[in-house]
């Protein structure tokens, strides 16, 4: 009964030390996930701060996109000469990835071949610091609208850039309080113990045990 009681706690203290570091596991997951998104959005900060350097205003007769040698001026004809462009690659089946102009400091392209999500695609590319931002450009978009739409893109990177720096706060206040200071369980010195026991125990069992009985001649 003593070796069926020893066996049991040894049991239930092995499963009790799987559990804690499957626990310090998930922590020191968690905590490297945090600081991965910290990091992320850090850059991401920094690299909107030089979007903003970057950025003119557009706003009312301070519009103005270059294209090559090119000073469109007004709205619809901006809009009508990018889609244009987009258009015209997308019906030509071409791979390419080309210059199409400026606007508001940053630059536009037009990017074409292969994608996940369709066998050819064309699309418009809003050049910024750390990645290429792609601008939807549905058939139905009309050139005022595609305008609107990259205008707000740029005006909006203040607020991009305040809801980056709130998600790093959020997430360094969270990564502080998950990570553990020291494990909070250590069931290896008991358990030892036990193992040493049950080990005693069965040796005491064997040299106590009877010999067997000597075979009849």
């Amino acid at each position: 009964m003593q070796k069926a009681g020893l066996e049991g706690e040894i049991a239930r203290l092995e499963r009790q030390r799987a559990a804690h570091f499957d626990g310090q596991l998930a922590v020191r997951r968690r905590t490297a996930e945090a600081q991965h998104e910290i990091e992320t959005a850090q850059r991401r900060v920094e690299q909107i701060g030089r979007d903003l350097e970057q950025r003119v205003p557009t706003r009312g007769d301070a519009f103005l996109l270059v294209a090559g040698e090119r000073r469109i001026e007004d709205r619809h004809a901006a809009g009508a000469f990018l889609l244009n462009k987009v258009r015209l690659i997308e019906k030509s089946r071409a791979e390419t990835d080309i210059r199409l102009g400026a606007l508001g400091g940053f630059e536009l392209a037009c990017e074409a071949g292969p994608t996940w999500r369709q066998e050819f695609q064309a699309g418009l590319i809003l050049r910024r610091s750390g990645f290429d931002q792609e601008i939807e450009t549905e058939h139905d978009m009309t050139p005022m609208g595609l305008i609107a739409r990259i205008e707000h893109i740029q005006e909006r990177m203040p607020q991009e850039r305040q809801a980056q720096n709130g998600a790093r706060a959020k997430r360094s206040g969270g990564c502080s309080v998950s990570r553990p200071s020291r494990p909070a369980l250590r069931p290896q010195p008991e358990l030892d113990s036990k193992k040493a026991g049950l080990a005693a125990l069965e040796a005491d069992l064997a040299a106590t045990a009877k010999p067997p009985l000597a075979k009849a001649a």
